[in-house]
């Protein structure tokens, strides 16, 4: 009876084991190589979402200094673009009720210039009442392109038939500027190659 008793033990250890050994332990390994797994995929998607987090990062950075320069570029353009000047200066003399009467844009490139920039010169001969000079002169001012004023002469215009109101005959000089295209090409090549000077 007693050996019955050891042989059915000895038959009930052998089955645990076995048990252990063909279904409990391949499992334990696999959750450790799984758990193992997902913890690298974690690192591995955490190290994805802080790249993705960089890029998007970047591209705003990118978005405002695109937006900064190309405010930047409409200060002093790429191009003369004289139309744009004529309309422009047209379009602020009719508002403020200045007459114009000489109006010329002259343009003050130079092959052999080595500056960054080139000149427009703009004379022009305009009459108006005081207020309406100031306005002009003001709204001149904040134009989005850099216009820069050398010299005002200002005199009385001698008119009988506005005697209520004095009328100023002006004579302005001014200068706009635009990129100069040798210089921004050379730029935009010793740029590409990473040429330097000596």
């Amino acid at each position: 009876m007693r050996t019955i008793k050891n042989i059915i033990g000895s038959v009930f250890i052998s089955i645990a084991v076995l048990i252990f050994w063909v279904f409990i332990l391949p499992g334990y390994e696999m959750q450790s190589y799984l758990q193992s797994s997902v913890e690298v995929r974690a690192s591995a998607l955490n190290l994805k979402s802080e790249l993705i987090q960089k890029v998007a990062n970047l591209n705003k950075e990118y978005q405002d200094k695109f937006n900064e320069l190309k405010r930047l570029s409409l200060v002093v353009p790429h191009e003369k673009n004289i139309a744009e000047v004529l309309t422009f200066i047209e379009d602020i003399s009719s508002q403020n009720g200045i007459t114009l009467s000489d109006l010329t844009v002259s343009d003050g490139s130079n092959v052999n210039n080595i500056k960054f920039f080139n000149i427009l010169s703009l004379n022009i001969n305009f009459s108006g009442t005081y207020e309406s000079l100031l306005s002009f002169l003001d709204q001149l001012e904040r134009h989005i392109r850099l216009v820069d004023a050398t010299s005002l002469l200002v005199s009385i215009k001698e008119d009988e038939s506005t005697e209520s109101q004095i009328i100023l005959s002006i004579s302005l000089k001014a200068n706009m500027y635009f990129l100069n295209p040798a210089i921004e090409q050379e730029t935009i090549i010793k740029g590409r190659f990473n040429i330097e000077e000596e």
